[in-house]
């Protein structure tokens, strides 16, 4: 009887292994070629996603996914920005002058795609904004004399606010606020405008002085106006008080008034006699009284 001898082959471990390997590389493969195609959007930021490098869409702050091998996403800061220039330019009376100003802008959040489409990115904006702010300021100061912008110095930065405000749509931008840190003008200048103020203190101190002896003067002659007329009313009181005593002196008797003539001749006699005594047309004169 023939013996029938069976086999058993078994799995080959090596390939469980090389599935699992193969699984793991294929995963690892997968998380590479995904994990750039997330993307985080902070707080404040805008993003906007390109597709082969044509700006298409605006994502908010979050976690987005954009294939990292057909789109990319530049990030605009939403926040207020500044930007500072410093100038050297000319007054219309051809005063030198030196300054610099900060301004504080924003990108229209709304305007992103076209922003990233005219200008690629921020830093790109900031360099297309800075020659065209620093020409701006420079126009305005061109239309002032020197000592308008010494005189208005503190309306000066509105009016370059005003104007940067006008052209800040073209950059898809707006201006929040325009900051005048110095300006400085030539040593010549400085010394007659020093001159000017001078002369100008001494003006106005002749003015206040001029002024205060104005005033004195006013107070003076009301003071003398309200004397005279004290004198006056006292005059007028004494007129009338007088009127009335002739008038009650009118109508009392001969006696009574004999009477208070001799009372008032011995309240104010001195006790002296007269030199002289008088009786109609006698005159006795007394001479030697008293020695």
């Amino acid at each position: 009887m023939d013996e029938t001898i069976s086999k058993v082959v078994p799995i080959k471990k090596g390939g469980r292994l090389t599935y699992l390997i193969g699984t793991v590389v294929a995963v690892a493969v997968m998380f590479v070629l995904l994990l750039p195609s997330i993307r985080i959007i902070d707080e404040g930021t805008i993003g906007v996603v390109r597709r082969f490098g044509q700006a298409i869409d605006i994502i908010q702050p979050g976690l987005h996914f954009a294939f990292w091998i057909t789109h990319d996403v530049v990030r605009l800061d939403g926040r207020v920005q500044s930007l500072d220039i410093t100038f050297a330019a000319h007054t219309n009376d051809a005063q030198p002058i030196n300054g610099g100003i900060t301004v504080h802008y924003q990108v229209i959040t709304a305007d992103a795609v076209n922003i990233i489409s005219e200008f690629g990115n921020m830093m790109n904006l900031y360099n297309r904004l800075l020659p065209v702010f620093l020409s701006e300021a420079q126009n305005v100061l061109a239309t002032k004399s020197a000592m308008e912008l010494v005189e208005n110095r503190a309306i000066l930065a509105m009016e370059i606010q005003n104007r940067l405000g006008e052209i800040a749509p073209q950059y898809r931008i707006i201006i929040n606020h325009v900051v005048l840190e110095q300006l400085l003008f030539s040593t010549a200048f400085d010394i007659a405008v020093e001159a000017r103020m001078v002369a100008e203190q001494e003006m106005m101190m002749a003015e206040l002085e001029r002024e205060r002896a104005i005033i004195q003067a006013e107070q003076y002659l009301e003071v003398e106006r309200l004397r005279n007329q004290a004198i006056i009313d006292q005059a007028i009181s004494d007129a009338q008080a007088l009127e009335i005593m002739q008038e009650a002196w009118g109508e009392l008797g001969l006696e009574v008034r004999e009477a208070m003539l001799r009372q008032m001749f011995f309240e104010t006699w001195d006790g002296v006699l007269p030199q002289v005594l008088t009786d109609g047309n006698l005159s006795i004169i007394m001479d030697g009284l008293g020695n």
